[in-house]
């Protein structure tokens, strides 16, 4: 079953780090207003696990 949450800014940083920052330090996906109260990430998880993430500013 797939199903989505919404994540903490942190739980984006391994993801990202693999898809559009590879080969990067995980510094490198923090990114200036993620932590926000404005700013929203959602995780896609299948059968409870997490696999991939979106984000919505």
């Amino acid at each position: 079953m797939i199903t989505t949450r919404e994540i903490q800014s942190k739980e984006t940083y391994a993801v990202c780090q693999t898809i559009s920052r590879k080969g990067k330090p995980i510094e490198s996906c923090v990114f200036k207003g993620g932590d926000l109260e404005s700013t929203r990430h959602f995780g896609l998880f299948e059968d409870k696990k997490f696999n991939r993430n979106y984000f919505v500013i």
